[in-house]
């Protein structure tokens, strides 16, 4: 690629195609709440006791249920997990017995999808018969899950040059590829034509509209130089909204050229509103 001075067209959006690939799991979150209900309990009136949790839409959700029974004698319940935003409900017939007992159910992750950045869902126990148990009947509920991976998007064009005093703007990705609330981390490390030499350059990420998201002035990644080239953008709702190609501009005003620039963009989906 040639460098440019930055033209910005908004009429339609580019199409490149784009290489994805996990490049390692960040942390998840668990979160246990207890339950309780019927004659002795907490809840001595209650037929069922419901909890209420949420996990990001496009993650595998692990729920983990203790129950036992305060009475002698076993009591048929049921397990019931709703998902909140399409009312798709679980359910499995179990039997609260004196001794604690627990029960694992995995929810997909293609079930577990929604356009909305957090999923509400709601999980239930309750007798079978609906009626009030003679005995309590409790325990706990651990809900959790392990959050997106980061996920490696390609820039237009490979390690290039960039002449002394001039800028160049490359695509990010496709059209969708930030079409998510999440996290969008930039680094970048290059080298001086003259090898001696540490020198700046100043990285702007644009949103499809035009408008600047984010703007750094720093050295790259493999120099002494401070601040290194390495910082992050929270994609909210609002921008993941914004149809077309996000816009990485990449400007110089050193006396020398800039060469090897090598830009690496990731993403992780998340929630920030």
């Amino acid at each position: 690629m040639t460098n440019s001075r930055v033209i910005t067209i908004f009429a339609g959006c580019w199409l490149i195609f784009i290489s994805v690939f996990a490049v390692g799991q960040t942390r998840g979150g668990t979160s246990s709440k207890t339950f309780d209900f019927g004659a002795g309990g907490d809840n001595p009136t209650f037929r069922s006791h419901a909890r209420s949790f949420t996990a990001p839409q496009g993650v595998v959700i692990v729920v983990a249920v203790n129950y036992r029974t305060a009475g002698g004698a076993p009591v048929p319940i049921v397990l019931e997990i709703e998902d909140s935003a399409d009312k798709v409900s679980i359910l499995r017939e179990i039997v609260a017995e004196k001794t604690m007992k627990r029960i694992v159910l995995n929810i997909a992750a293609a079930d577990n999808a929604a356009d909305a950045c957090e999923k509400p869902w709601q999980v239930r126990v309750r007798t079978q018969s609906g009626e009030i148990p003679a005995a309590r009947i409790f325990g706990d509920i651990s809900f959790s899950f392990v959050d997106p991976s980061p996920f490696s998007i390609e820039i237009e064009g490979e390690a290039f040059k960039l002449n002394k005093g001039a800028q160049t703007t490359r695509r990010m990705g496709v059209a969708d590829s930030f079409k998510h609330a999440g996290l969008m981390s930039v680094k970048a490390g290059w080298l001086d034509s003259l090898a001696a030499q540490v020198l700046p350059l100043k990285f702007e990420v644009m949103r499809p509209d035009g408008t600047i998201a984010k703007t750094l002035t720093g050295y790259g990644t493999n120099s002494g130089g401070s601040p290194k080239l390495d910082f992050s953008y929270n994609v909210t709702n609002t921008d993941a909204k914004r149809t077309c190609l996000w816009l990485l501009k990449i400007t110089t005003n050193t006396e020398n050229d800039i060469i090897e620039i090598n830009p690496k963009v990731f993403f992780t989906r998340k929630c920030f509103e």
